[in-house]
């Protein structure tokens, strides 16, 4: 039993379907129940997708195995089908293509009631997008097999300011969205390693952000873990820890709201000292870090400091 879950549905049904075929004579009845049931299943989860050119298909007649014809959409749309010859099919969904095919069939006296199946193993037309916070962002064509992390690859990979969470939407089913938060731990992340269809689309989210300045050791912008959020001490403790010439009593934090920046004072030096809790941060909070003697920032501090809010939020 586990090998035949482990085989892909297109062997399935064709296993299934040959042995029919080979049980019924060429003038048995139509497909049974079953069979047909997971013919429609098939057709229903591709329904969104059209055949294009290049595409890998399966076409069979039930009890005509000799019609059976594995082949890929020629250039100018069409297939080779026994019998027939070449069927327009390019831009038709696949239960399209069946018809197309069922009613050549009939119309050429070949079958009064032909029971056609064709399958698309592989869509080469219809591609993934990729968004968000990778290298290259784009459209990528679906071949073999695409999962999520291979599909993030091909996009150049995520960039350094990409979040943990990435969004895939699937044609026609919007409304239907599937978040993935993806794991630091190894196993977790292979389980998140989701197969992808045609047209879906993929979004990476870019990481919330804090900021800290001043009489740090490293000032700047710091990405947020959703999974754990930033505090005052996390982003002091990123920012390679406060200086000797930090005044711990004057600790700010600005936040971002609506209506615009507000003020609060942070007891940096109770914090440390475990005589205070430590203050949740909000992505966008910017950590203010004055100096013990009243000096500017060195021109170096500050073009960091810049550069770092350049590069993160594109100012």
């Amino acid at each position: 039993m586990s090998k035949i879950l482990a085989m892909p549905l297109w062997m399935v049904l064709g296993g299934v379907v040959a042995c029919a075929q080979q049980a019924a004579p060429p003038e048995a009845a139509p497909a049974s129940a079953a069979v047909q049931k997971m013919v429609e299943q098939v057709n229903a989860a591709t329904a969104e997708l059209r055949v294009s050119p290049g595409d890998e298909v399966d076409i069979g007649v039930y009890g005509a195995p000799e019609l059976a014809v594995h082949t890929r959409v020629n250039s100018d749309g069409t297939v080779a089908v026994p019998l027939l010859g070449n069927v327009a099919v390019a831009g038709l969904t696949a239960s399209q293509a069946q018809a197309a095919i069922a009613t050549r069939l009939t119309a050429a006296n070949l079958f009064s009631n032909p029971q056609v199946s064709f399958f698309v193993k592989e869509y080469t037309g219809e591609g993934i997008s990729v968004g968000g916070e990778v290298g290259h962002p784009g459209l990528y064509p679906a071949l073999g097999p695409h999962r999520l992390l291979d599909i993030i690859q091909l996009a150049g990979g995520t960039t350094i300011t990409a979040g943990r969470k990435i969004v895939i939407a699937h044609r026609g089913h919007m409304q239907d969205a599937q978040t993935i938060m993806l794991s630091s731990d190894p196993l977790l992340m292979a389980q998140d390693n989701v197969e992808l269809q045609p047209g879906d689309t993929v979004i990476v989210s870019k990481a919330s952000l804090v900021y800290v300045l001043g009489e740090v050791g490293q000032p700047g912008a710091y990405t947020m873990d959703e999974s754990d959020p930033a505090t005052v001490l996390k982003a002091i403790a990123l920012a390679k820890g406060p200086t000797t010439n930090a005044a711990l009593k004057r600790v700010t934090v600005l936040h971002r709201s609506s209506g615009g920046l507000t003020e609060s004072t942070v007891p940096l030096g109770e914090i440390l000292h475990a005589r205070a809790g430590d203050v949740a941060l909000n992505p966008e909070d910017i950590v203010m870090v004055a100096g013990k003697r009243h000096i500017a920032l060195n021109s170096g501090m500050v073009v960091q400091t810049l550069t770092n809010l350049a590069i993160y939020r594109g100012f």
